[in-house]
């Protein structure tokens, strides 16, 4: 009870000590879920309770107190078997308060953010504001501040919390040698810039994004997220304002012009886990992926259960049921389905994220590529093509276009008056295909270009050709022609979720039209070209998301897709080619095709100047074609190369209707309202410039007006840096959690900063050069008594270490620690066949260990696997990242020693650690327990530490000695190697440094 020992005769606190109490005992049958209220009571509303509850300053008069009061089990609350009891203590509080009037405040997380004034402080202490607050409090609580740790503990402490590892000995050393009074926040600035702080930081919003490398599940496929992950290193790195952090990741790709680092932000969105599985249900699976989003958002920047109003109302906090499905509507236009049936990898909406160094040679072959086209442009001064032009009026046979890949000829077809095709193919629009056995060799991979050339006759409709399987996701490549005359192409792996899709702005005339398609290999819909009459014509994208094969087994045909759009109308002369024409070749094909379907008759007066101008010009070209075709398979090996990583985007066209979902039941719509995206109404609404979308949620989330995202922020940097948030637990701002500690303080922090442009470096630097951060953690008998959790602050930080720190912290007293940056996941050791056991192999095979380096990169790198995650860093509490987690447990197990003891990671890390000590520890054993401490935490040896140690020392050497081959057996542990003339001395030393790196001050943030 909040202060209660500092209370009698003061004025109760009604959202200190009543409220709660109210939300834990009450509201569950009284509160705000008007399906599950009880008597049409609520007393979580003034006017509620007042009205029918509560006489204010009358508590005998009140029938709360009547009813809290009565031994008569019909009458007394809570009913008997539906909550515990209020206590005696409890009863007397809310008589009490309604005696003094029951003075009502609204829910402290709702009201506007308000900058207190900073108490003042005499006694010299406090070093800034954050200790004025934080003192007031620890008098108030009857107790004193603790004095300052000493340097060596101060240094570790903020070596761990900032850059999430220890000091070397040379910079504790380095620390202790300087004496400017400035030096602790020289120690600070020097850790912020330091690439490691972003990599600290990262950890616990890795926590909250419910980031992992696969995708969760039964199958649990993989998938490729570490790019977004390195954007969260570089983002902390580089200080990006956190409003800008939040609204990039919330809406990145909705912002003007989105850069390609904004997409990745959105990334964060598409961490949730997503279902493979054959058979399940794609709306189901939609609508879950949107409540994760929404649960996800309000847990992450608000603090707020939301999940619990998914099937009702909520039954504590302000939050309907419409209301949550309005907060829902805003991811509820995703572009994404809600099943990836057995989909393994990144899934669309994605997008290519390559290295500078592939930029820079994709620029380059571009740049070459283009020039070649130019010099193709340039040929026409050959003169061919103007020839040619005079031979189309003139009947002449011209010289051939060079051999297509496949063509469809029309022999036996009625011939018909005139047309420039000469003969037709006349299509019915039954299943009348022309070919489905004489399939062409082209396999119209995304990745290989190809150009196709045929004569139309206007009022056709149906498919021109296709090679397109239909029953799986129209895989493959079609032509149409629509029913308003315009023509559709489509080059599709899935339809329509990765697939290009190309229409021509116009129809085609009624007449015969000679139609060309060209296309490059990019994936892209810009690498298509439509041609009518040997000209390019306008066109529009309707898809543009391919990025995954498109070859299929279904037959070629022509005059019909695989299983429909039958042709109707006239066809003539279908050519293929396993390249891509030119503009300039395209316009010749038209005009030799006209030319080889005319009167022959005049051939014999074949000018043979022209012929060879002609034939000189397609030889050039030829050559130029093929220069050109090594250089496109040269950018599709490059562009094939490049990483990807998950991106949001919205629906294009009409936005998907959102309804409340009875019961939360996905196939439970309430169709009778449709819910515009919208936000509490508990909270500050939209705005005019806030748009109902996500961007407009983003913005809205850091507007000022918004009383909940500053005090989330604020209060989970404190909770990093002292184990427990001034609001506790830190995942429930609502009215069922904790009020804070320090209201005044948590404000003040809120509001500086906001004010000071979200800069969270500077937040964390206020924190850790305060006197409050600085005190030493020494439990008094006292502070036990009054302040066993230390929620008044009156002594230092003191707690184990996360899973990451404790394995990070011993690879680099090993010397084995990789520093590099980012990339891609590892696979550090593992016990064998533990996917096999538990995934039944799933992810595309068992696990394979990393080597070299990569067996030592920082824990954050390490592969995560949700259903099996690691169990080095599940036995220190590290989540399974299947759903968004604000804070860790903290636990105390006999596993988790018998792993430092045991697993490869740690033996490993105790032989290389000894191996420092024998070689930089000095020659005496002395010299060399000290310095195995003062690696290892920061201070040297007590006596006693040092005289166990050294006798433990000269007992295991006795039995290494003794059993060389188990000494031997030993050092083999890991890949590492090791180089030692007394392998028994390594072997003694080696179970020395394990012991020091189970040490529970090696372990702990002291």
């Amino acid at each position: 009870m909040l202060l209660s020992a500092k209370c009698s005769g003061q004025e109760i606190s009604f959202r200190e000590r009543v409220q709660p109490l109210l939300a834990n005992r009450c509201l569950a049958c009284h509160g705000p879920d008007e399906n599950g209220r009880k008597a049409d009571l609520r007393l979580d509303t003034e006017a509620g309770a007042k009205d029918f509850a509560i006489e204010p300053g009358n508590a005998d008069d009140s029938e709360l107190i009547s009813r809290i009061e009565s031994d008569d089990p019909d009458v007394v609350m809570p009913p008997p078997g539906h909550g515990k009891p209020l206590s005696s203590s409890e009863q007397k509080l809310l008589r009490d308060w309604i005696d003094q009037g029951a003075p009502w405040q609204g829910h402290w997380a709702f009201e506007p953010i308000k900058r207190p004034s900073v108490p003042a402080d005499n006694s010299g202490w406090s070093k800034g504001a954050i200790d004025g607050f934080v003192l007031q409090r620890i008098k108030e609580a009857g107790l004193e501040a603790s004095g300052r740790a000493d340097d060596r503990t101060l240094i570790r402490r903020v070596y761990l919390d900032l850059i999430g590892l220890p000091p070397t000995p040379e910079q504790v050393q380095q620390f202790m040698d300087d004496t400017s009074s400035d030096r602790f926040e020289k120690v600070v600035d020097q850790l912020l810039r330091s690439k490691h702080y972003g990599e600290q930081m990262a950890v616990s919003w890795l926590d909250i994004a419910r980031y992992a490398d696969t995708n969760g599940y039964q199958n649990d496929f993989v998938r490729s997220m570490w790019v977004w992950r390195d954007w969260v290193i570089d983002a902390y790195n580089s200080n990006m304002p956190y409003d800008q952090f939040i609204i990039q990741q919330i809406a990145g790709d909705m912002l003007p012009e989105p850069t390609t680092s904004q997409l990745i932000a959105s990334g964060f969105n598409r961490n949730n886990p997503t279902v493979t599985e054959g058979g399940a249900i794609d709306e189901e699976w939609r609508i879950e992926n949107c409540v994760d989003r929404t649960e996800t958002t309000a847990a992450a920047f608000l603090g707020l259960t939301m999940g619990c109003a998914r099937c009702h109302d909520h039954k504590y906090d302000p939050v309907s049921q419409k209301e949550f499905f309005e907060f829902f509507a805003f991811f509820n236009n995703v572009d994404e389905p809600g099943v990836y049936t057995e989909r393994r990898g990144n899934t669309q909406p994605l997008i290519k994220t390559p290295t500078p160094a592939q930029v820079a040679a994709l620029a380059s072959l571009d740049g070459q590529i283009e020039a070649l086209d130019r010099k193709a442009a340039a040929s026409d001064d050959s003169g061919a093509i103007a020839v040619l032009q005079e031979w189309r009026t003139s009947k002449e046979s011209g010289p051939s276009i060079p051999q297509s890949s496949w063509s469809c000829d029309d022999t036996g077809v009625k011939e018909l008056q005139w047309s420039p095709a000469g003969k037709a193919i006349s299509f019915e629009g039954k299943e009348n295909a022309f070919s489905s056995d004489n399939n062409p060799d082209t396999t119209f991979e995304r990745d290989q270009p190809f150009s196709w050339t045929c004569w139309v006759h206007g009022e056709a409709r149906g498919a021109i050709f296709g090679k397109m399987n239909e029953a799986q996701g129209y895989r493959g490549v079609d032509t149409l022609i629509l029913g308003d005359g315009r023509l559709k192409v489509h080059l599709i792996s899935a339809w329509d979720s990765n697939a290009i899709a190309v229409l021509s702005k116009d129809a085609l005339p009624s007449k015969w039209n000679h139609v060309a398609v060209t296309y490059t290999g990019n994936s892209k819909a810009a690498g298509f070209k439509i041609y009518v009459d040997g000209k390019p014509v306008a066109t529009t994208t309707e898809r543009d998301s391919l990025t995954e094969s498109t070859v299929t087994e279904a037959a070629f045909k022509i005059g019909q897709r695989s299983q429909s759009s039958h042709l109707r109308g006239k066809i003539s002369q279908f050519s293929l080619y396993d390249s891509v024409l030119t503009d300039e070749q395209v316009a010749l094909k038209m005009k030799l095709d006209v030319i080889q379907h005319v009167d022959r008759v005049a051939k014999s007066g074949l000018d043979s100047t022209a012929d060879d101008a002609a034939l000189d010009f397609l030889e050039f070209s030829n050559s130029l074609q093929s220069e050109k075709a090594k250089l496109l398979e040269q950018r599709k090996q490059l562009i094939a190369s490049q990483q990807t990583t998950m991106v949001m985007r919205e629906r294009a066209g009409q936005y998907r209707p959102t309804w409340r979902l009875n019961r939360g039941q996905y196939d439970q719509p309430d169709k009778s309202v449709d819910l515009l995206p919208g936000v509490p109404e508990a909270l500050p609404p939209l705005t005019e410039d806030q748009p109902r979308n996500r961007l407009g949620l983003a913005r809205w989330l850091v507007d000022e007006r918004n009383p909940l995202v500053a005090r989330v922020i604020v209060n989970r940097a404190w909770m990093k840096f002292f184990g427990r948030g001034l609001v506790n637990p830190p995942d429930n701002f609502g009215i069922q959690g904790s009020p804070p500690s320090h209201p005044e303080l948590l404000d003040w922090l809120a509001d500086d900063f906001r004010s000071h442009g979200w800069d969270l470096k500077r937040l964390h630097r206020q924190i850790v050069i305060s006197a409050t951060y600085q005190q030493a953690s020494e439990l008094t008998q006292e502070k036990l008594e009054l302040d066993r959790e230390n929620r008044w602050l009156s002594r230092g930080p003191r707690y184990r270490l996360s899973a990451e720190q404790i394995r990070d912290g011993a690879l680099l007293m090993s010397g084995l620690l990789s520093k590099e940056i980012g990339g891609p996941s590892v696979f550090p050791y593992q016990p064998d066949g533990l996917w096999d056991e538990l995934a039944g192999g799933a992810n595309n095979g068992p696990y394979k260990q990393s080597s070299g380096d990569d067996l030592y990169r920082r824990s954050l790198y390490t592969y995560r696997k949700r259903t099996v995650p690691h169990p080095t860093t599940s036995t220190f509490d590290a989540p399974s990242w299947e759903k968004c987690q604000i804070k860790r447990a903290n636990t105390n197990t006999p596993l988790q020693a018998l792993a430092l003891l045991n697993d490869t990671t740690y033996v490993e890390a105790a032989k290389k650690f000894a191996e420092r000590i024998l070689s930089e520890g000095g020659e005496t054993l002395d010299d060399r327990i000290d310095f195995a401490v003062f690696a290892a935490m920061s201070r040297p040896a007590t006596l006693v530490e040092k005289t166990t140690l050294k006798d433990g020392f000269r007992y295991y050497l006795q039995i290494y000695n003794a059993q060389p081959g188990e000494a031997k057996k030993l050092l083999a542990i890991g890949e590492s190697t090791t180089k030692t003339s007394d392998p028994a001395e390594l072997a003694a030393m080696t179970s020395v440094a394990s012991i020091i790196l189970n040490l529970d001050t090696t372990i702990t943030k002291e």
